[in-house]
């Protein structure tokens, strides 16, 4: 049991350690690129609701759009599974739609 709870505390140290890393890569890069083929005053207006958006569904929505990554992929890519990968994007684009119709 030793030995389990050891590799347990590990795991929670790495992954909290790739999260400050994540958050830190994050600050330094630009909050959200447009997606491809969109340029202009909508592209823009698009980058700043999508950076309103929380932290883990902004990196789906940008996986998935704009790195055009799988829904597999973008579960590898974060680590997170695959469902909660989907649930993140649903509530996204649940978010998104108000903000983008200017309901918001």
């Amino acid at each position: 049991s030793y030995v389990a709870q050891t590799l347990r505390n590990l795991a929670i140290n790495r992954r909290e350690r790739l999260a400050v890393e994540a958050r830190a890569l994050e600050r330094r890069a630009p909050a959200a690129p447009a997606p491809r083929g969109t340029d202009g005053p909508d592209a823009e207006r698009i980058a700043r609701c999508v950076a309103r958006l929380p932290d883990e569904q902004r990196e789906v929505v940008l996986l998935r759009l704009h790195e055009e990554l799988s829904w597999r992929e973008v579960a590898a890519r974060t680590g997170a599974p695959l469902g909660t990968v989907q649930s993140r994007y649903r509530l996204a684009l649940e978010r998104l739609r108000p903000l983008l119709s200017g309901d918001a």
